[in-house]
């Protein structure tokens, strides 16, 4: 199935133009198995909790009470239900040889290693996987949202108050916890007028407040209602250590020997991989997290390698010739390579 078939299937079942049974005799009939479908639907539906006292929107950052949202929640796909759903979509084998190093040729260096300043796409190789965000969009469909550092969340009936419950085992790579006061302190630099965040703007039109309710839990609140509020205000977060970053002013986060690699304890994320090197414009290097908190997700590589090979013939030699393991190539070119 198609991403723009599955896409247009949960866009009817939002907006009640298809019935969860007519969604699933449609995705089935499209190849898709009964069990990812459901799980898609109750994802795309939402899943009815227990009504509980939501504290309510306060001023962006700052603690406070507010009105109780009423009616059923909608509940996120748990974490079990999302690793099933991947591995319905992709059934992969258990590595016989764990191990090994993968390198990639790029014609372009990277420009930092703070991800709320990055702009560039040569980056995201390196940063994504360092870090983590509070949810995880899957990795077939971008509409669909699972667990990453929160294994679920809550949505109030009118879809404007989430509220994520965050892992208790996660640990960013220095051993410290991820709590939710990272999480506010990371909204809090995202959305400073002296920070240098490149979607500052973006997420402050969607976010009306923020806040942490205990070590553990963390509350988002929307500015309206939207569909895109998760992609727009949440998915391309990435969650900072607080320890590290806090001293480091706003203004000053581009130079920082954290974004910058010179100082690589400073690079501390709590993704799967863990920093190693960057030696600018020629090569970065990332590690296995053994200690990731999600099992499942631990890589089978031990490293990866971010090669800067600035002319693209070049580049692409090195990939035909075995020096390099995989390359980005337009679909055009794909048959001569």
């Amino acid at each position: 199935m198609s991403t723009e078939h599955m896409s247009s299937l949960i866009r009817g079942l939002h907006s009640g133009a298809l019935s969860r049974r007519a969604f699933l005799r449609r995705a089935t009939a499209a190849g898709m198995s009964t069990a990812a479908a459901s799980i898609i639907a109750s994802s795309a539906l939402g899943q009815e909790a227990t009504p509980e006292a939501s504290p309510v929107a306060s001023p962006v950052g700052s603690p406070g009470a507010s009105p109780v949202a009423s009616g059923p929640v909608k509940r996120s796909l748990s974490r079990e239900d999302y690793l099933k759903l991947i591995n319905e979509q992709f059934p992969l084998e258990k590595a016989e040889s764990p191990g090994g190093q993968v390198i990639m040729p790029s014609v372009v260096d990277m420009a930092t290693l703070n991800p709320h300043i990055r702009s560039d796409v040569a980056a995201l190789y390196i940063i994504a996987p360092i870090f983590s965000n509070l949810i995880a969009s899957a990795p077939f469909d971008s509409s669909i949202y699972g667990p990453d550092l929160a294994d679920y969340w809550e949505e109030s009936a009118d879809g404007t108050v989430f509220t994520f419950y965050l892992n208790k085992d996660a640990t960013f790579h220095d051993g410290m916890p991820v709590t939710a006061a990272d999480v506010v302190f990371s909204y809090d630099a995202m959305i400073s007028p002296d920070g240098l965040a490149v979607y500052q703007s973006d997420f402050a039109a969607n976010v009306k407040s923020y806040r942490a309710i205990d070590d553990h839990t963390f509350e988002l609140v929307a500015t309206a209602q939207s569909a895109l509020f998760l992609s727009s205000a949440c998915a391309g977060l990435c969650v900072l250590p607080k320890h590290i970053w806090e001293p480091i002013p706003l203004l000053e986060w581009g130079s920082a020997p954290a974004a910058t690699g010179s100082d690589p304890t400073q690079v501390i994320g709590s993704g799967p991989f863990r920093f190693l090197e960057w030696v600018q414009n020629d090569h970065a290097t990332i590690v296995r997290n053994d200690d990731y908190f999600i099992p499942d997700l631990i890589p089978n590589i031990d490293s990866f390698t971010f090669r800067v090979v600035p002319e693209s013939t070049a580049s692409v030699q090195t990939f035909l010739t075995g020096e390099t393991d995989l390359i980005p190539v337009p679909p055009a070119q794909v048959d001569s390579m």
